[in-house]
């Protein structure tokens, strides 16, 4: 169907969208795990939906995981988004590679605004994800591709047992990532980039691990050794370094709707609802534990609901 009629709203810019006058049961924000399973789902339903992917998706970063089930050899990130979306393809889907910027509800029906269009839709699954944040230093992004640099010990701190294990940190929360890594290695240091105030608990428990603590020390990738360099007080080697700095949860366009969240995570019931009615969200955008077959999970369970409570409403 031709999108037809103008829409207008004020947001960073004001711009001029085409109003499309056909109403989907569904519409899909973000094409990660959680976002493509999601789709799977709703096409095997036979729902009419829309998905939206802005390309953003940290499971790209993923330079091979061997702990999602399956693949023995392992699995590169941007290889399993290749057959999540081959796979959803089966089902003549389309992808809209195009970003969400904002949501509206007006009665009982949600609005989705983008850059070029409006859409309206009975039903919206979150899954934006998050964002993590990365260190301030040169050449990061080739570092993650390397494995010199990583942002997940659930996935991957096997791959580095008995290894020397560095640990960036930017406060104190980050002490229990460095805890969780000593499970695999006794050589662990932890690197503050900035004046961390530690309690004497904090000092105990990182001394009785045996977890030595640097602040602000100089951090170079060696991609031709394989190893990072870190000068401080002395020059030491080792093989991996681990953001342990957060992440930015990327859940406005359900705040903006009201959506109750926790430190960030929207809140959803055992069905993936948020507390607006119709909002649904999956994968790290939640609370709980990130992972890959995490979000696959959610996903299937909201996009089950969602086929679910539209059947009721007919």
């Amino acid at each position: 169907m031709e999108p037809s009629g103008l829409y207008s709203y004020t947001g960073t810019r004001i711009a001029i969208l085409k109003q499309n006058r056909d109403c989907y049961d569904c519409v899909i924000i973000g094409g990660g795990p959680a976002g493509l399973t999601a789709a799977l789902y709703l096409a095997r339903f036979r729902r009419h939906f829309k998905i939206f992917d802005s390309g953003e998706s940290r499971a790209a970063l993923i330079p091979v995981s061997h702990n999602y089930p399956a693949f023995v050899e392992g699995v590169a990130g941007v290889r399993l988004l290749e057959l999540l979306k081959a796979q959803l393809a089966c089902y003549e889907t389309t992808i809209t590679a195009e970003k969400v910027r904002q949501l509206k509800k007006k009665g009982g029906l949600f609005e989705v605004l983008t850059d070029s269009a409006c859409y309206s839709a009975r039903m919206i699954l979150l899954a934006t994800g998050v964002i993590d944040i990365s260190p301030d230093l040169p050449h990061a992004e080739k570092a993650i591709a390397q494995g010199l640099l990583r942002y997940c010990p659930v996935c991957d701190a096997y791959e580095v047992k008995n290894k020397r294990i560095g640990v960036i940190v930017q406060d104190r929360k980050g002490l229990n990532e460095a805890l969780f890594v000593r499970h695999y290695s006794a050589d662990v240091l932890v690197l503050a980039q900035r004046n961390v105030v530690l309690t004497d608990y904090d000092k105990r428990r990182m001394k009785q691990a045996g977890i030595r603590l640097l602040f602000q020390p100089d951090i170079h990738f060696d991609f031709k050794h394989r190893f990072i360099e870190i000068q401080a007080e002395q020059t030491l080697h080792i093989d991996t370094l681990y953001a342990a700095l957060g992440t930015i949860q990327q859940n406005k366009l359900a705040i903006d709707l009201g959506a109750r969240e926790d430190k960030g995570d929207l809140l959803v019931n055992r069905h993936q609802q948020t507390s607006v009615p119709g909002l649904y969200a999956a994968g790290d955008i939640t609370a709980g534990l990130n992972q890959l077959v995490v979000a696959e999970g959610q996903g299937a369970i909201a996009a089950t609901d969602i086929h679910n409570r539209l059947k009721k409403r007919r």
